[in-house]
């Protein structure tokens, strides 16, 4: 097992590079899902909004419907004015709204006639909305209750109270229903497979670039090993060094997510698993191919880069081209997107996605073995 002891001692070697790499995904992450379930609950308040109010009916209806805007807002009285008196000062945003309510108000609900009340709101303030809201609601259910029978001022305001003073508690979870905040999460999952990616083929390759220099190929083909023991070993301290990584990944995720956020770590660890085997392939073959630092480098950040933005992970998949989504088909992130992402009721609808990422896996391998065996015998 010297090969494999020799791959190890310069597995450890890359430790600093590794824990960047997992600062930069930790990083990424906060900024790009941020945290969904906000750690305390928020309480939901209504806006307050400055209103003048000219009332020019003397009756227990009118001054019914301002005591119920005045329990919520900041309500001035105007008196001698007209619409137009205010129109400027509303316009100016000295006011965010103006009600205007007319002598025979009490008269016209009671009779269910129209023009009721005039409002005049400031359009620029969007917030202004909610007086007309709460006055055209306080109105129709009003009317409602005329149109039911209600006839008598008193009783129609005692219902109109026992209507309107109904609380409802409001529980805020981070602006998201748990639906969107397990979708927030399972995306940042998905973006793990990016930067996992990220990290077997720039420290893997860098590695491995070692491993494949002149010198200790040299003393390797000296020994006389085979090339089967060879490449087995130098799979076998890959796999050791993926371990590590699915390790601290998950560990990372496992503190990171709220234990009340119901994610399927079985699933996502198995889909994890052979991710990883598939990269740490792509990482084989890439250095089969070249043993060059500065074409490993560009070809780390052009792969990673390049699958994830063919997978989805940067632009949704399904606004992207018919052709585009075709291609897609051929990157094993997509398929560890789809595994982590996909709604299944069992795991065997998650077969066709892990038997490919496997499959990826056996190929990268097998034609980085054979790239390998070629070079090792031209050298011979």
């Amino acid at each position: 097992m010297t090969i494999y002891k020799m791959i190890i001692h310069i597995f450890s070697t890359y430790w600093k590079e590794l824990i960047i790499y997992f600062l930069i995904f930790l990083g990424f992450v906060f900024v790009a899902i941020g945290q969904p379930e906000a750690g305390e609950n928020q309480e939901f308040s209504s806006v307050t909004l400055d209103i003048a109010v000219v009332n020019h009916s003397d009756d227990q209806l009118s001054e019914h419907l301002v005591d119920y805007l005045s329990a919520s807002h900041e309500v001035e009285m105007l008196s001698d004015v007209t619409i137009e008196d205010v129109e400027n000062e509303v316009f100016s945003g000295t006011y965010q709204g103006m009600l205007y309510i007319p002598q025979d108000f009490e008269e016209l609900v009671i009779n269910g006639q129209a023009g009721q009340v005039e409002l005049l709101l400031n359009e620029r303030d969007m917030s202004s909305a909610q007086l007309n809201t709460e006055v055209d609601n306080y109105l129709r259910l009003a009317n409602a209750r005329v149109a039911s029978g209600v006839s008598d001022t008193s009783e129609l305001t005692n219902q109109l109270d026992s209507t309107l003073n109904e609380t409802a508690e409001v529980e805020m979870v981070g602006g998201l229903d748990n639906q969107n905040i397990l979708l927030a999460y399972t995306t940042g999952i998905a973006l793990v497979g990016y930067f996992v990616l990220q990290i077997i083929l720039g420290t893997v390759g860098m590695a491995m670039s070692e491993i494949k220099s002149d010198k200790i190929q040299d003393r390797i083909n000296l020994s006389g090993i085979s090339n089967l023991k060879y490449n087995t070993q130098v799979v076998l301290g890959q796999i050791t060094y993926g371990g590590l990584i699915l390790l601290v990944t998950i560990s990372v995720l496992w503190f990171y997510i709220p234990s009340s956020i119901p994610i399927d770590y079985v699933r996502v660890i198995i889909s994890l698993t052979l991710f990883i085997l598939t990269a740490l392939s792509m990482a084989f073959l890439m250095t089969a191919i070249t043993n060059n630092r500065n074409i490993i480098n560009g070809l780390t950040t052009v792969i990673s880069l390049g699958l994830a933005f063919l997978s989805g992970l940067f632009i949704p998949y399904e606004i992207m081209g018919l052709t585009i989504q075709r291609i897609a088909h051929f990157s094993p992130l997509f398929y560890f997107r789809q595994s982590v992402m996909k709604d299944i009721n069992s795991y065997s609808d998650l077969l066709t996605e892990w038997g490919l990422l496997l499959a990826f896996a056996v190929v990268f391998t097998l034609l980085g073995v054979a790239i390998s065996q070629q070079k090792r015998a031209g050298k011979r």
